[in-house]
């Protein structure tokens, strides 16, 4: 009896020397900043960083690639070309000889009514058609010949002019209009609207 007693405590002794702290090994803990390791994985990080810029880079520069050419307008000076210049020439001459018509009729309507032609710009009621207002005309008279003579502004070029002048018809049932002017031939389009002619 004594002899299993004796056996059962040491037993229980080396059982709890077995289970004590001192018997039992941890692992040693890895050192976060320290080591290999750690300066692998900053350079890994840096690495994909490197990566991801490159392609960011790369698909920006493709997308502003594709962007479509009628979003890039054309500048003023683009569209300032010769055969375009040769359009708002012609266009801005036709609108003259347009600005005119009222004071032509004005000038037939006293010849209808008196028999001659007026010799001024007081002879004809003109004040509803001053055309001195309009920007494509510097200056505008009616001579003693009852003949149009206005000054073009500089969009037709340096010191252009235009005269319109009257004829009457041999029984005076109506009347027919010389148009003259110093323009370039090339704005005047091959027409008889007007003639070239030097003026002073």
């Amino acid at each position: 009896m004594k002899k299993s007693a004796v056996n059962s405590a040491l037993n229980h002794t080396l059982i709890r020397e077995q289970h004590s702290p001192k018997h039992i090994q941890t692992p040693p803990r890895k050192k976060m900043f320290g080591g290999s390791s750690f300066y692998g994985f900053i350079l890994g990080v840096a690495v994909t960083f490197g990566i991801t810029v490159m392609l960011m880079s790369m698909l920006s520069k493709d997308k502003t690639a594709e962007q479509p050419t009628y979003n890039q307008l054309p500048t003023p000076v683009d569209l300032v070309t010769p055969t375009y210049r040769n359009h708002v020439v012609r266009a801005n001459f036709a609108n003259v000889l347009a600005m005119v018509t009222p004071v032509k009729m004005q000038i037939a309507t006293h010849y209808q009514m008196t028999g001659e032609f007026p010799r001024g710009r007081n002879d004809v009621d003109i004040r509803m058609f001053d055309l001195n207002e309009h920007e494509l005309i510097t200056s505008s008279e009616i001579t003693n010949q009852a003949a149009i003579k206005i000054s073009l502004s500089k969009d037709f070029g340096q010191n252009k002019k235009l005269v319109l002048q009257p004829k009457a018809s041999k029984n005076g049932a109506f009347i027919k209009w010389n148009c003259l002017t110093n323009i370039d031939k090339k704005y005047l389009n091959n027409t008889q609207m007007c003639n070239h002619h030097k003026i002073l």
